[in-house]
């Protein structure tokens, strides 16, 4: 599925964006919204769609149909892709258009570091009991050289985290560029005493540690503290309120799969984002984190256990902390947001001075031979 952004007639090259689009339960949808934008200062944009549901860009048939149109892209376009684990349509997409246009314009983002694509030759109909081993095993002795042979012939390809560049660099042998996670500006705004515990959650205990501190600190202090949780797992809910005590069951509440706007809205209304290390993938350990980093665009005090490379560079920029004891460090964090305007804009510009649209726009021209439309400026 295509989709044109309009541009003046002239202004560049086309640009062949290919990614998932909101709605959709990856995170890439959200990140591509924004992504669209840095890369419409750069020429007219043609979207190309990718199937929204991981199990369906998986299918052999979505893998063949990415292959073909990246064979039909034209040699003068310029093309970028989104590439995540089971983004198999995605990956074949970038390699039909490498296989017949050798040196054209291709670049990539890989989201999942230190992995491309995941196992690129694990199609649905091998991701079974059975044949699973046999997809694993193509994935790694012709999988691997395929991703190589990519990575390899690209004009450029960037990753969300230095320590993801890092480890592509070295296995690609070529260079990596990293670019931060794009972000758009968020409206100012008061926040709500809320603590948003951001999907997928299956920490049963956590969210318990949580519950339990912003009670004592509601009755203590009687601001209406309350604990938001994003999507979980099944039986969570279940099981948390199975566990609560008769005086905190007002406490939490559940949100379910939230869409995107949705999810949105919840970042910009909460004072306080608490996001744990059970909810971050572990395979992708060199990724960044879309959760935290529109927490930070939108101003919350994040608080999280996160080891991943993506917690870590934020808390490098001052836009987050890191404990190993989230409940004990929380209620220091909700005697901070108690009224804290002035803290959540500072960190809202902050982020948006690192990850905004003229910030990465500015990552992306250094590392591509495309010329910004608006006389070689950005916006700030």
């Amino acid at each position: 599925m295509s989709a044109g952004v309009d541009r003046p007639p002239g202004s560049g090259p086309t640009i062949v964006y290919v990614s998932k689009f909101p709605p959709t339960s990856s995170g890439i949808g959200l990140y591509a919204q924004e992504f669209v934008r840095v890369l419409s200062l750069f020429g007219p944009v043609r979207l190309v769609i990718a199937p929204p549901d991981p199990q369906r860009s998986q299918a052999l048939r979505a893998a063949l149909r990415g292959f073909v149109s990246g064979w039909f892209t034209q040699p003068g376009d310029f093309v970028h892709v989104e590439l995540s684990g089971r983004a198999l349509f995605e990956f074949y997409l970038a390699l039909g258009r490498l296989t017949r246009h050798r040196g054209a314009g291709l670049a990539v983002t890989c989201h999942d570091a230190p992995s491309v694509a995941g196992s690129v030759m694990l199609f649905s109909l091998l991701d079974r009991r059975g044949l699973r081993r046999l997809g694993e095993l193509l994935s790694v002795r012709i999988g691997r050289r395929w991703e190589r042979r990519l990575l390899g012939a690209c004009t450029a390809v960037f990753a969300l985290t230095e320590e993801g560049a890092a480890e592509l660099s070295r296995r690609a042998g070529r260079s990596v560029t990293t670019i931060p996670h794009v972000v758009g500006a968020r409206p100012a705004r008061a926040k709500s005493p809320v603590v948003f515990v951001p999907g997928y959650v299956s920490d049963i205990a956590g969210i318990l540690d949580v519950a339990a501190v912003v009670d004592d600190v509601r009755r203590s202090t009687s601001t209406p503290w309350t604990v938001v949780v994003g999507a979980s797992s099944p039986g969570v809910e279940e099981q948390v309120r199975s566990r609560l005590t008769d005086g905190t069951h007002d406490v939490v509440r559940f949100t379910g799969l939230l869409e995107e706007a949705a999810l949105l809205e919840t970042f910009d209304e909460a004072a306080v984002v608490v996001r744990t290390s059970s909810s971050a993938p572990a395979a992708n350990y060199l990724a960044a984190s879309g959760p935290l980093c529109w927490a930070v665009a939108s101003g919350c005090l994040v608080l999280t256990d996160d080891d991943r490379a993506g917690a870590r560079e934020l808390e490098a920029w001052g836009l987050l902390t890191r404990s190993s004891d989230l409940a004990g460090t929380l209620r220091a964090t909700l005697d901070e947001a108690a009224g804290s305007v002035t803290a959540a804009h500072a960190i809202a510009a902050e982020a948006s001075r690192r990850m905004g649209v003229g910030a990465v726009a500015r990552c992306y021209a250094e590392a591509v031979d495309l010329t910004p439309t608006a006389g070689g400026s950005f916006p700030p």
